[in-house]
């Protein structure tokens, strides 16, 4: 089963996990890089300062997210870099809540960066801002300095093509399907419709991932988590089953049990097909035998001989 999976680009790394991928019930797929395709792109930022140019704040968050390697910090880098922003410092007193944001020292400047409620755990208001300035589906980027509201920068992924097929074809085998995203609720709702999911949680840090999975568990099913990031990780681990998207990060390829070297999501059933087709096989075999062994040890015991007289040899 594994030898065959590897052929199909689905690396099982042992029986075990092989064994557990049949019994899977519930399917919970990480957002940006696992249903979208991980390359998210600015499509507006909203400028709301008097204090800093566009490109001062540009400035700010590109060095605040340089030495990052997130795909949102990547969109933004490409954002700074095409207005012609040159890093001229580097952060201090660096610090990442994952699933949050970023807050940093930038030339005395304290620079805070990441969504609507890291706003309001580092104290900056957000008098200027209405919820109504934003288009709706987008991940918004929220910048703060100095306790000021400065700007938001809203980004837009792309739907994986075979995303919404994978999610229907896994309902066609009975299979729930679960998208946990710490992305805003807008945003969220925009990716669950595109792929006629209707389970889904927003807005969810990286610890609180496991801890659903972990629910979903103590309701009984088998779980299988797919995602690619680094924050996907706690939830790879705790689920029965872990799908890593081969793309994804070295952490979470080696905590999860499977990993999808094509970084197509429809191996997501290649996988589960397999350890069906296979389990299937194997009680075939069993039942086999044991028709096998009912029938030729009576044979071979002389059943025959006594009520016809007929000796097998």
């Amino acid at each position: 089963g594994t030898g065959v999976g590897a052929k199909h680009g689905v690396l099982i790394k042992g029986a075990t996990d092989l064994e557990l991928a049949h019994k899977v019930t519930t399917v919970v797929f990480d957002k940006t890089g696992t249903l979208t395709k991980g390359a998210p792109t600015m499509t507006n930022f909203l400028h709301l300062t008097q204090k800093y140019t566009e490109k001062e704040i540009f400035s700010f968050v590109a060095t605040a997210e340089s030495g990052s390697e997130h795909s949102i910090a990547r969109a933004l880098l490409e954002a700074a870099e095409d207005r012609g922003v040159v890093l001229s410092s580097s952060p201090q007193d660096f610090r990442a809540a994952p699933g949050s944001g970023v807050i940093c020292l930038i030339d005395s400047h304290e620079v805070v960066l990441g969504n609507l409620e890291w706003m309001k755990e580092n104290n900056v208001p957000l008098t200027t801002f209405r919820e109504g300035m934003l288009k709706e589906g987008t991940t918004d980027i929220f910048v703060g300095v100095d306790k000021e509201l400065c700007g938001v920068m809203s980004l837009e992924d792309t739907m994986k093509p075979e995303a919404p097929r994978t999610i229907r074809l896994l309902k066609e085998l009975g299979v729930e399907c679960w998208m946990l995203t710490g992305d805003n609720e807008k945003s969220a709702r925009r990716v669950a419709n595109a792929v006629d999911l209707t389970s889904y949680i927003a807005g969810v840090k990286p610890e609180e991932k496991s801890k659903k999975v972990m629910a979903l568990q103590a309701e009984g099913r088998v779980v299988a988590m797919v995602g690619d990031g680094i924050n996907d990780s706690p939830a790879l681990a705790q689920s029965d089953v872990g799908i890593a998207i081969g793309a994804g990060t070295d952490i979470a390829i080696q905590t999860a049990n499977i990993v999808l070297i094509k970084n197509d999501l429809l191996d997501v059933l290649t996988a589960i097909d397999l350890s069906r087709t296979t389990f299937q096989r194997i009680q075939l075999n069993y039942m086999w035998a044991l028709v096998y062994n009912v029938l030729s040890i009576p044979l071979a015991s002389g059943a025959l001989y006594v009520s016809y007289g007929i000796q097998i040899p």
